[in-house]
C-alpha cells in the first residue's frame, strides 16, 4: 500500500486532445496543459478526491512509476481546476 505525504496527488494522465469536455483547447496551449484522473491523494489534500478529473500545467509534475505503471506526481496547488 502506498501513502503520500503532504499536499501531493498522483494523476493518471490522459493523452492530450483538442477538447476537454465541450471546451476547445487552442493548438498553442495543448502541450501546455494536461488532464487526468486523480488516483491517490496525500493526507493534507482537501480540494480533490480520488476519481476526480483535473486540469494541470505541463511543467507542474514529476513522472512517477509505482509498481510499473506510469503516473504523474503533482502538488495540489498546481492543479488548475476540477473538470465536471
Amino acid at each position: 500500500m502506498l501513502r503520500l505525504r503532504g499536499h501531493r496527488v498522483v494523476v493518471k494522465a490522459d493523452v492530450p486532445g483538442e477538447r476537454i469536455g465541450s471546451i476547445v483547447i487552442p493548438e498553442k496551449y495543448r502541450a501546455q496543459s494536461l488532464t487526468g484522473e486523480i488516483v491517490l491523494i496525500g493526507h493534507q489534500v482537501t480540494t480533490v478526491a480520488p476519481g476526480d478529473r483535473v486540469l494541470f500545467g505541463s511543467h507542474a509534475w514529476s513522472r512517477w512509476t509505482p509498481l510499473g505503471f506510469p503516473h504523474l506526481l503533482v502538488k495540489e496547488e498546481d492543479l488548475l481546476c476540477v473538470l465536471l
